[in-house]
């Protein structure tokens, strides 16, 4: 658990520091494609059993979404913006907790739904 508080304490320096920022593409398209190379990270981890991989993964995803979520996007509810990142932060610590316990199901689940609102955040903001 401790290093769940680690992790939300990462998010909020994050999320304070970008608060005040505008919308930086860039950034955002790095993120994605990050997040991209990490989904195949945490499938692979998964499938060959490899917790400790996938939950390092699963906590990487959370940190970059935490960061990208006070952006306003150029196209698309803000609204739904946060909604969809703040679920994106959210599945992916769950990832992470249900890997380090090991937790094959739930962290599958986890995944699924961040393949989910991957494609529910593409309909919306692309």
């Amino acid at each position: 658990m401790k290093k769940v508080g680690v992790v939300f304490l990462v998010f909020l320096i994050l999320g304070v520091a970008s608060l005040f920022g505008e919308y930086n593409k860039d950034q955002v398209v790095s993120v994605m494609r990050e997040n991209r190379t990490l989904v195949g990270q945490i499938q692979n981890a998964l499938k060959e059993s490899r917790f400790a991989d996938a939950e390092k993964a699963f906590y990487r995803f959370a940190e970059l979404n935490a960061a990208i979520q006070p952006f306003t996007p150029p196209k698309g509810d803000k609204k739904e913006w946060d909604r969809i990142m703040g679920a994106f932060v959210s599945a992916a610590v769950r990832g992470g907790v249900a890997s380090r316990s090991k937790d094959a199901t739930k962290s599958d689940a986890a995944l699924k739904e961040l393949l989910a609102l991957s494609q529910e955040g593409h309909k919306l903001f692309r």
